[in-house]
C-alpha cells in the first residue's frame, strides 16, 4: 500500500512539474507570438500602415481577431503587388465568417487591407472583414468577395507609361487630393438612371463618394463636387427644349443652395469646382444657369468637342465614355488584345451603327459599306457577332455622330482593334497624357473618300506596334468599382489634380 502512495505522489509531482514548465513556456512564448501575428503586423509588414501611427485596436492580442478595430485613416495609398478581382453582391451580406472589423466604409481601402490578408475572403460595406464567405442573406450593405486569383499587373499596368505619364505628381496626388462633395435634397425626387450608354456619370459619382479623396472638412479641400446629376434630369422629360429648361432649372436651385450656405464658390467664381455631365448636352446643359459655371467650373463631360462654345480644352475633361466594368465586361474579355492573335484579324476595318445620324456617318455608308475589305454594319449586332469584329478586324471605325464622342471607341480599345477617329474636334480622353498617335489613326472629316487609301497605307510594322501598344494602355481606360491605380477613375482625377492652379475668370 506504501509503494502504490509513493508511486502516486510520484506521477502527482512529474505532472505538477511539468504543468509548471509549460506555464512558464506559455508566458514566455504566447505573448511574442500574438504580438507578432496580430492584424496591425501583418500590415505593418506589407507597408500598408505606417509602424509610427497607433492604429486603434479594441484589443491588440485579443485571440479573436474579428474583435479588433482598424482605424483606417492612417492606410498609407499606394498600389500593392498583388491586387485581387472581386465580384460584388449588392443588399447582400454572408452569415458568420467574420475575420475582423475595420472602422471604414471606404471600398478602396476595404480591398487594400483584403488584398493584405490571406485569410481575407470578402468583406461587406459596412467594414466587416470575411475569412469565408458563407451563407447569404437580404442586407443593407453589399457583399464583396474575392474572385480565385489576383489580377496580372504585368497585363494591366504599362510600367513605361506609367512611368512617363503620370510619375511622382500622381503618387503626391494619391495623398494630397482632397475632394468636399456638397450635398443636396432638391434633386431626391429624381431617380438614378442606368444607362450603359451615359452611366459614366452614375458610376462616376458612386466611386468619387467611396474614394479616399473625400474629406468632411471643406476647409482643407483641394477642389469641391457640384452633385449635379444632368443625364438623371434629362431623362425625366422626353421633350429636348423642355428637357434643357428643366435641367437648367435643377441645377441653378442647387448652385443658388450651395451659394448660400457656403461661400467657397464667391471665394473663386467656382473655378476651384467642378461636376459630371454624361449626356451630349456636355456643358451647355447647365451653361443658362450661371455664366461662371461655364467659364470657370471644371466639366467632366462625353461631349469634349472644342468646336463647341461651351466645352474650354485647358479647362473641362473629356471622360473615357463608356463604362464596362466586372467580369463579363468588354473590358474584361478583351484585355486590349492580350491573348489574341494578330494573324486572326483579316478584316480591314469594322463599323457597326447608326449610319444615317450625323454628317459623317452617311458618307461611310455611301462610299464604304459595299468595299469587301470593309465591314459595315447598319444597326447593333447580337454581342457574340459584335465581339468576333472586335477580334478580328484590324481597324475599328470611331465616327462622329450627333456629336463627337462615340462610345464604340473604348470597345476597339478594350480589344486592341486599332481606333481610325473621325471627328474634327473631339478632344480625346487622356489627351497630353497618352500619345494617341502611337495606337490609334485620326482621319480628318474631309478624308472619307481616302479612308481606304490612309489605312492601307498603314505598314505591318506600324500595325503591330499600334496593337502591342494598346495592350499597355487599355487598363487607363477601364472603369473599375472600386478604382485600381491607374484605370480610367485614377487618371481622371490625376487630370482634375493638375488644374489645381485656380485660374478665375470675371
Amino acid at each position: 500500500m506504501a509503494t502504490v502512495d509513493v508511486k502516486v505522489e510520484r506521477v502527482l509531482y512529474i505532472a505538477v512539474v511539468v504543468f509548471t514548465i509549460c506555464a512558464v513556456l506559455h508566458q514566455m512564448v504566447l505573448p511574442g507570438w500574438r504580438r507578432k501575428h496580430t492584424q496591425r503586423d501583418i500590415l505593418e509588414d506589407l507597408d500598408l500602415i505606417e509602424p509610427a501611427q497607433l492604429l486603434q485596436f479594441e484589443s491588440e492580442n485579443s485571440t479573436e481577431p474579428y474583435q479588433q478595430h482598424v482605424a483606417c485613416e492612417t492606410i498609407v495609398q499606394q498600389p500593392l503587388a498583388d491586387a485581387y478581382a472581386y465580384s460584388v453582391i449588392t443588399k447582400t451580406d454572408s452569415q458568420g465568417g467574420d475575420l475582423m472589423a475595420v472602422q471604414t466604409k471606404n471600398i478602396g481601402i476595404l480591398r487594400k487591407v483584403c488584398d493584405a490578408l490571406p485569410q481575407c475572403a470578402g468583406f461587406n460595406s459596412n467594414g466587416w472583414l470575411k475569412k469565408r464567405i458563407g451563407q447569404k442573406y437580404k442586407s443593407s450593405v453589399d457583399l464583396y468577395f474575392k474572385e480565385s486569383a489576383p489580377l496580372d499587373e504585368e497585363v494591366y499596368l504599362s510600367s513605361q507609361i506609367i512611368e512617363g505619364n503620370y510619375g511622382k505628381d500622381y503618387i503626391r496626388m494619391t495623398k494630397e487630393l482632397k475632394i468636399y462633395m456638397y450635398t443636396t435634397k432638391i434633386d431626391a425626387h429624381i431617380n438614378y438612371v442606368n444607362d450603359w450608354k451615359y452611366g459614366v456619370e452614375e458610376l462616376f459619382i458612386h466611386l468619387l463618394k467611396s474614394s479616399p479623396y473625400i474629406t468632411q472638412d471643406p476647409s482643407e479641400a483641394t477642389f469641391f463636387f457640384l452633385p449635379f446629376r444632368c443625364f438623371a434630369y434629362r431623362k425625366t422629360i422626353s421633350d429636348r427644349d423642355r428637357a434643357q429648361r428643366f435641367t437648367e432649372e435643377m441645377v441653378s436651385k442647387i448652385l443658388y443652395e450651395i451659394k448660400s450656405n457656403y461661400s467657397f464658390w464667391d471665394r473663386t467664381l467656382g473655378a476651384d469646382h467642378f461636376y459630371v455631365c454624361a449626356h451630349d448636352f456636355g456643358p451647355a446643359i447647365v451653361a443658362g444657369s450661371d455664366p461662371f459655371l461655364h467659364k470657370n467650373a471644371i466639366a467632366m463631360v462625353n461631349t469634349a468637342d472644342y468646336e463647341h462654345i461651351y466645352y474650354v480644352p485647358h479647362k473641362d475633361i473629356s471622360l473615357p465614355p463608356h463604362p464596362s466594368h466586372g467580369k463579363n465586361s468588354l473590358a474584361n474579355i478583351g484585355k486590349g488584345g492580350h491573348g489574341l492573335n494578330p494573324s486572326d484579324r483579316t478584316v480591314l476595318a469594322f463599323y457597326a451603327g447608326n449610319l444615317d445620324r450625323g454628317r459623317i456617318r452617311p458618307s461611310i455608308k455611301d462610299f464604304w459599306s459595299t468595299d469587301i475589305d470593309f465591314r459595315i454594319f447598319m444597326g447593333h449586332l447580337t454581342d457574340e457577332r459584335y465581339q468576333h469584329y472586335l477580334k478580328t478586324s484590324k481597324f475599328c471605325l470611331i465616327l462622329r455622330g450627333n456629336e463627337a464622342w462615340s462610345p464604340c471607341l473604348m470597345d476597339a480599345i478594350w480589344f486592341g482593334c486599332v481606333p481610325v477617329i473621325i471627328s474634327d474636334y473631339y478632344d480625346l480622353p487622356l489627351h497630353g497624357m497618352l500619345d494617341w498617335n502611337q495606337f490609334a489613326v485620326v482621319i480628318r472629316e474631309s478624308k472619307v473618300k481616302s479612308l481606304k487609301e490612309i489605312l492601307l497605307a498603314v505598314s505591318p510594322q506600324k500595325l503591330t506596334s499600334m496593337q502591342e501598344k494598346l495592350k499597355q494602355v487599355y487598363g487607363h481606360f477601364v472603369w473599375n468599382d472600386p478604382p485600381r491605380p491607374y484605370d480610367a477613375f485614377q487618371s481622371v482625377m490625376y487630370q482634375l489634380w493638375k488644374r489645381r492652379g485656380v485660374v478665375r475668370y470675371i
